[in-house]
């Protein structure tokens, strides 16, 4: 199903760091169930101008907030820490990625929440952070550095199960080849099956 609403929506003020949610629901006769949401940062965007960029919900289990920083060494440094990527080619410096939260999160265990935890994949390096139990919204804020070649990495929210194998919630892709060095980037992403 591919559902067309066609509707305008007008609002008074967009002030700095704002975001628009939106949410997807599906009516029946007992309730409205909540099939996926999506947040648009509405930040830099001025008064006159309209939002026209389409933004799809369907598929979409949640937003992760990450912050990314890309360090770049001196040439001493680099003699002394001897970095070298899996390929044997150099490089520059690391990248440190902090994951801060995820929010509104899909649903994994019966019990209506998930255990969840971030797989990160940088080339043939994974990294993990803690498992939140019992959560839709879950507070991570641990910090994870990989040495930079300029390649993104890949992160995967996942649901994490004692007795069963643990299943996949959601997944999204981090570029970072474009942020300058030495500077911190707080973005908020979503992410889709």
């Amino acid at each position: 199903m591919d559902p067309v609403w066609n509707q305008n929506f007008e609002f008074d003020e967009i002030e700095g760091g704002e975001y628009l949610k939106i949410r997807c629901f599906s009516q029946d006769a007992f309730s409205d169930d909540n099939i996926g949401s999506a947040r648009v940062n509405l930040e830099g965007l001025g008064t006159p101008r309209r939002l026209s960029k389409g933004y799809s919900v369907i598929n979409v289990k949640g937003l992760i907030l990450y912050s990314l920083r890309r360090t770049r060494i001196s040439s001493q440094a680099y003699a002394f820490k001897s970095m070298q990527s899996t390929n044997g080619n150099s490089v520059s410096g690391w990248i440190e990625l902090i994951l801060a939260e995820a929010r509104d999160l899909t649903a994994a265990d019966l019990s209506g929440t998930s255990d969840p935890y971030v797989r990160v994949q940088y080339r043939n390096m994974k990294k993990k952070t803690k498992v939140v139990y019992r959560t839709l919204h879950p507070h991570w804020n641990q910090t994870l550095e990989f040495p930079d070649d300029g390649r993104p990495l890949s992160l995967h929210v996942r649901d994490h199960n004692a007795l069963l194998p643990t299943s996949s919630i959601g997944h999204c892709i981090v570029e970072c080849q474009r942020l300058p060095p030495n500077q911190m980037a707080d973005k908020w992403m979503l992410f889709k099956e």
